[in-house]
């Protein structure tokens, strides 16, 4: 279903929200039971070039802009429990969560795939039925499994801190071992305006520390004076192809959407004391 460019569509369940970096944070395939390090992580990555080749008219290299690119599960994933809402290191040790794929979905390209293409079934319709030997169309392949993993098994698998009980008193050692003092730039194009109550459904759903939010004046400065040492604050920078912050927010991009609630979402589950500065702009160049 296509979307205005600067019309948000309209907000998914929060439970999906709230699983939505839980899908893009995958392994496919049958996997095993282990809570160790998994096997395979999927990464969001951008590529944006550092420099233009020779001869390229500047007009041209600002034209160019970044797309999002990410990978996410060819399902809609179940909601996630309350273990972790109720107790922040309840699922640390269980094996990570594990749903089928219909077998209709699981040949579905994972690059791009959006929550909002998976609701209207647009991606469903690319599909091409895989030929046999006699050239007739053959079954798709079945027994595709996505395995999931809570912030709380991923900080465990690294070797993370575990998460504190909601209003527990930290020491300065402690905070600091969380992020507390430190602030993570985070750079997107395009706009997420769901992203801060995006946020908030993922933090009371597996148990982080909730987070303040803000956005900088037209003119503001970066990089911001040191973060605080006590509690997570996101702060949402509109800047311009310049390098100065205005009050205008870009235009809502899908992929960008889904891009931003995995760097917002993940980050803070990473370092869930830290600031987090999110700089975002109509392109990335």
């Amino acid at each position: 279903m296509p979307n205005h460019p600067s019309t948000p569509t309209p907000r998914a369940p929060v439970w999906l929200l709230t699983a939505l970096a839980s899908a893009l944070l995958v392994a496919c395939g049958g996997g095993d039971s282990d809570a160790t390090m998994p096997d395979a992580v999927v990464q969001a990555t951008v590529d944006t070039p550092l420099a233009t080749t020779d001869g390229m008219m500047a007009d041209t290299a600002l034209g160019i802009e970044a797309q999002a690119s990410f990978h996410s599960a060819p399902v809609l994933l179940e909601a996630p429990d309350d273990r972790d809402a109720l107790d922040p290191g309840a699922t640390a040790q269980q094996p990570p969560r594990q749903q089928a794929v219909p077998p209709a979905q699981a040949s579905l390209a994972t690059r791009q795939l959006t929550v909002q293409a998976l609701q209207s079934g647009s991606r469903m319709r690319t599909l091409s039925a895989p030929s046999g030997a006699d050239g007739r169309a053959a079954p798709m392949a079945t027994g595709a499994v996505v395995s999931t993993y809570s912030p709380a098994q991923i900080r465990a698998a690294y070797g993370l801190p575990a998460l504190p009980a909601a209003g527990a008193a930290l020491s300065a050692t402690q905070a600091a071992q969380l992020g507390a003092g430190q602030t993570i730039y985070i750079v997107n194009a395009q706009h997420n305006p769901n992203a801060a109550a995006e946020l908030s459904a993922f933090n009371q759903k597996f148990g982080l520390p909730a987070c303040t939010s803000r956005t900088l004046a037209a003119g503001s400065a970066l990089p911001l004076a040191t973060a605080g040492k006590t509690a997570c604050e996101l702060v949402v920078a509109y800047s311009t192809t310049t390098g100065t912050t205005t009050n205008t927010a870009p235009g809502y991009n899908a992929g960008w959407a889904t891009e931003i609630a995995l760097d917002v979402q993940w980050a803070h589950a990473t370092a869930p004391l830290a600031r987090i500065a999110w700089n975002i702009g109509n392109r990335l160049e």
